[in-house]
């Protein structure tokens, strides 16, 4: 990144400078009697000092935002799956009726004003009827299970 903007400055022919503020308040950090000094630790490859604060103020704080908001969408995934997976054919099939009469209510509950309870319940029993008669206890996934219904023009 901080290479693409030095190359784009250099493009629009201006001089790229990477403005910091001093952090007068800065406290010495106590340092084990094995561990390298800050003089010691100095990097190989050379970086100016730019260089490394961009990498440590700007970089690595977007990686973070990155790694917290893919955070809190991978834990939404989860519950949206955990709260309607039960619908899909492979799970319903594999429940038993109060496990599905359990799920169905948490559903019902969250939707409250689009669904009802029994309705819900009801109509899942009656999907695993249908299609235990339709197909036996086979597994069929979403393509199969389309297909099938077309040809038996369900």
């Amino acid at each position: 990144m901080w290479n693409e903007a030095k190359i784009v400055g250099s493009s629009l022919q201006t001089e790229v400078e990477l403005f910091r503020i001093r952090n007068i308040t800065a406290r010495k950090r106590m340092r084990f009697h094995d561990e390298d000094t800050p003089e010691e630790n100095v990097n190989e490859t050379d970086e100016s000092s730019e260089e490394v604060h961009f990498r440590k103020h700007i970089f690595y704080v977007i990686l973070d935002n990155i790694t917290g908001g893919l955070t809190v969408r991978f834990s939404a995934e989860k519950q949206i799956s955990d709260t309607f997976s039960f619908l899909f054919l492979r799970n319903y099939q594999k429940m038993s009726e109060e496990e599905l009469k359990c799920k169905a209510a948490k559903l019902a509950e969250e939707y409250s004003k689009d669904i009802s309870r029994i309705d819900l319940v009801q109509e899942m029993n009656h999907i695993a009827i249908v299609h235990n008669a339709n197909f036996g206890r086979k597994q069929l996934g979403a393509l199969e299970l389309l297909n099938a219904l077309s040809e038996y023009k369900l």
